[in-house]
């Protein structure tokens, strides 16, 4: 099977995305939360031409698939608390729930021949859904960290053979620009790291979901201030509960001893 990388291209152009006007653009989800979309544009880009070399190749399917390997995304709030976004399951198909187990139209699976050559396409420019908000609906979001890394495989459905494979990875640090803590300015992008794709071989990966959408676990944690509070509450609940155990075993000491006496 004849197959040429045409493009293999690094995010490039970088800035947050959802920005206009000088503030962070939010909204309100389906549950009426109020919402921001996180991300950077610009898209990580592989694609290249696949042809069959022989009759028997001819009419193979042949399409991309993209696995994510490890995903955290952490939004901190003034205040101190974090919302943490993982995926209950990893590594997990990632893409169009609609046809799976491709990525999306442009990887799809096509019958390749030897007659033309074939172009799959594989464009991502990740992002993510975050509560303007933090838990208790006191403080605005301060900063995002994400780190994800991802697999990418040609694979031959009629087969059921990975083809080839890259592996890419990406983290960012953004900021809300908010020098009051009152509102959502406009988002800065402070650290950023990512890889072109780099091929790799034998590595497991998805065909069959559940997809990355589907697999989100968000957990809050409370900041320090609260977290010292709540330690501090359970001291001294351990200390009261403590008390009152020796209180009980020292009076039914007592019993026995005056029984004894007796």
């Amino acid at each position: 099977m004849l197959i040429n990388v045409v493009v293999n291209q690094p995010q490039a152009d970088l800035a947050p995305e959802g920005s206009s006007s000088g503030q962070w653009s939010s909204y309100y989800d389906q549950s009426q939360k109020l919402s921001v979309t996180v991300g950077l544009t610009g898209s990580i880009e592989l694609a290249f031409t696949v042809q069959a070399e022989s009759a028997e190749e001819a009419g193979h399917v042949v399409g991309l698939t993209q696995t994510i390997t490890a995903s955290s995304r952490v939004a901190s709030y003034f205040g101190g608390e974090k919302l943490t976004l993982t995926l209950s399951d990893t590594p997990c198909l990632d893409g169009d729930p609609e046809i799976i187990p491709w990525y999306n139209s442009a990887s799809k699976g096509v019958e390749i021949t030897e007659d033309t050559e074939s172009t799959l396409t594989l464009d991502d420019s990740p992002g993510t859904h975050l509560d303007v908000l933090s838990n208790d609906a006191s403080q605005p979001i301060m900063e995002v960290t994400v780190e994800e890394s991802f697999l990418v495989t040609l694979y031959d459905e009629t087969t059921e053979e990975a083809l080839r494979q890259w592996t890419w990875e990406y983290s960012y640090t953004i900021k809300n620009g908010d020098a009051d803590k009152s509102t959502l300015r406009t988002p800065q992008v402070v650290t950023h790291a990512e890889t072109e794709m780099v091929e790799t071989s034998g590595q497991d990966f998805k065909k069959e979901g559940p997809i990355a959408n589907d697999s989100v676990v968000r957990t809050w944690s409370p900041g320090e201030e609260e977290g010292e509070a709540e330690e501090e509450a359970g001291a001294e609940e351990g200390a009261e509960e403590g008390a009152e155990e020796g209180a009980e075993e020292g009076a039914e000491e007592g019993a026995e001893e005056g029984a004894e006496d007796e």
